[in-house]
């Protein structure tokens, strides 16, 4: 679906989800819009891309001194906004 993009790290494409993309894309109608999109999801729940063999689990822990520190769920740190505090 994402063939083409950078952001399509695996090159996955599949037509029928491309075609439900543009249906979409296309839709103004909201409720419409709601409908195909719980086609695609529905799509998409019996035709996985991916399969996930697990899920880590992982933990923060931060000393009190550390502020503006937001943590986020894809593990990348942006530390622009953080510093020491007392």
């Amino acid at each position: 679906a994402l063939d083409g993009f950078d952001a399509s790290y695996s090159a996955w494409s599949d037509p029928e989800i491309d075609a439900l993309l543009d249906q979409i894309a296309q839709e103004f109608d909201t409720d419409a819009r709601a409908e195909l999109y719980k086609e695609l999801q529905a799509y998409m729940y019996d035709n996985p891309p991916f399969i996930y063999l697990y899920e880590p689990i992982s933990f923060e822990a931060i000393n009190s001194a550390v502020q503006g520190y937001v943590p986020n769920s894809v593990e990348q740190y942006y530390l622009k906004d953080v510093w020491l505090g007392e």
